[in-house]
């Protein structure tokens, strides 16, 4: 496992080095754990990523199966043709995905972080974070 800075740019050797991103480069709060992406429908791990930037709502897409899941705590907050695609400046589209959260002292959720690796050529990156209210409950994607 391995995080290479080139020129102000993260590269990863691979998806479990989506853990220590969160950690090091992308939480906010207090780091709660990371959670990596896997299709329920098929056990794929490669994902395209949609949703509203402004919200931090997510939809993910299975790459082996077409199956499309909306990442926990997220709703469908976008018009179709709307979404925003998240894409890797080297072009590709297909990505290792994890959900990382940062806790309130009452262990809580307070920020989830959709975080991608390009199955391409390893960049990281934070497609869409989104804050949570207080109340709202503990949640996993």
């Amino acid at each position: 496992m391995a995080i290479e800075d080139v020129d102000t740019w993260l590269y990863a050797d691979g998806p479990e080095d989506l853990d220590e991103y969160f950690v090091e480069h992308d939480c906010l709060y207090e780091p709660g754990e990371v959670t990596h992406s896997v299709c329920s429908g098929c056990g794929g791990i490669i994902f395209g990523m949609h949703g509203n930037l402004d919200t931090g709502d997510v939809e993910w897409i299975c790459r082996g199966c077409g199956q499309a899941q909306l990442v926990a705590g997220c709703e469908r907050s976008w018009l179709p043709g709307e979404p925003a695609i998240s894409r890797c400046d080297c072009g590709e589209r297909d990505f290792n995905v994890a959900v990382g959260r940062s806790t309130r002292p009452t262990d809580r959720v307070r920020y989830l972080s959709m975080m991608q690796r390009c199955i391409t050529c390893g960049s990281l990156g934070t497609f869409a974070a989104k804050k949570l209210p207080p109340q709202a409950q503990s949640v996993c994607p």
